[in-house]
């Protein structure tokens, strides 16, 4: 297929979900902007340069300039892990819960993200966790994702959220704060922190 740019061609299709990856590179002329259903999408606010252009198509996770998903994976566990067809790069594979104070009662899927979560920052593995949380309602939304550097913080982020989020002005927040993050998101949101991770050394 002939894009004239890979970014421009998932924006002006609607394939865009507003993760928000493309908007938080510096001098970028995007912007993630609310659309009139609601959901967030990329909004491209000046007039662009090719080259730019080409280099955010770099980080958006339904472009194609770039690593695929599989690509990713690949560099990050073939070392050290095994592959299957379906499941994709594992060490192995466990179904459980968290018996430990109140995780599993406040949390999803077993309450095993909160806790591993809190045991990252308690054994100073991490700083932060960038995660979506509640946030005050005059903000216009319910849920964004913000930083949590205390366990309390972390415990206000348990629970799945089925909500709009993008990522450009929390990525920005951690630009200006240098540290170790763990970030929870669905996988088009991991694979742009992966793909970020690759062009700039700040998320490296």
């Amino acid at each position: 297929m002939n894009f004239k740019s890979s970014i421009e061609n998932v924006i002006e299709n609607n394939y865009c979900i507003g993760c928000g990856a493309c908007a938080s590179v510096p001098n970028s002329p995007i912007r993630i902007k609310m659309n009139e259903y609601g959901m967030y999408q990329a909004v491209v606010v000046e007039k662009n340069d090719p080259q730019i252009m080409k280099d955010l198509s770099m980080v958006c996770p339904f472009a194609n300039e770039f690593m695929d998903e599989r690509s990713v994976a690949k560099e990050l566990f073939e070392a050290n892990c095994k592959y299957n067809e379906r499941i994709g790069y594992y060490l192995k594979v466990f179904a459980g819960f968290v018996i430990e104070n109140d995780f599993r009662k406040n949390g999803s899927s077993g309450g095993l993200t909160s806790w591993l979560l809190t045991e990252l920052l308690e054994k100073g593995c991490v700083d932060g966790v960038v995660h979506v949380k509640p946030c005050d309602p005059e903000e216009g939304v319910l849920f964004k994702y913000s930083i949590s550097t205390t366990i309390e913080d972390i415990k206000k982020g348990s629970k799945s959220r089925y909500y709009p989020v993008e990522m450009s002005q929390v990525l920005r927040e951690v630009r200006n704060m240098p540290g170790k993050y763990a970030f929870v998101g669905v996988p088009c949101f991991i694979k742009a922190i992966r793909l970020l991770s690759k062009k700039d050394k700040v998320f490296s």
